[in-house]
């Protein structure tokens, strides 16, 4: 199985699932090793490193929310450990329909932001039966 995550800006203290990865799933990234500590699913945002509550939740390179909660590596990272600090074009428009956009919903940071994919290797995968790891 090949396991992968994209780290969507060199700021971020999250990645996102391009794929399943099986709980207890090990991947490297870059030089960090994760475990998955839930199955997560595609687009599921996961911790790169400890955040502690309170701290920002980066994406885009960009805050998206805050911690409720310290957050460990390999964890999950949603609106069970994080409160969304997305507000509406909407909302930041006051609700004039009239100044609103096609793009209404789209992130500000969105347009902007500096990709970086890098894929994840599988280190074990505990659903294949292969309990071994690797030494990188």
């Amino acid at each position: 199985m090949k396991a992968r995550l994209i780290r969507l800006h060199p700021d971020d203290n999250v990645v996102v699932a391009t794929g399943t990865i099986p709980k207890g799933t090990v991947v490297k990234l870059e030089r960090v090793r994760l475990t998955a500590a839930s199955n997560l699913r595609m687009g599921h945002k996961v911790a790169v490193r400890p955040i502690a509550e309170g701290e920002k939740v980066l994406k885009y390179g960009r805050p998206i929310g805050v911690a409720t909660m310290n957050v460990e590596p390999g964890q999950w990272v949603h609106v069970h450990n994080m409160r969304s600090l997305y507000i509406t074009t909407r909302e930041q428009r006051g609700a004039d329909p009239s100044q609103t956009e096609a793009s209404e919903g789209v992130g500000p940071a969105a347009a902007s932001a500096t990709y970086i994919e890098e894929e994840a290797k599988v280190v074990s995968d505990p659903t294949s039966g292969d309990a071994s790891s690797s030494s990188e």
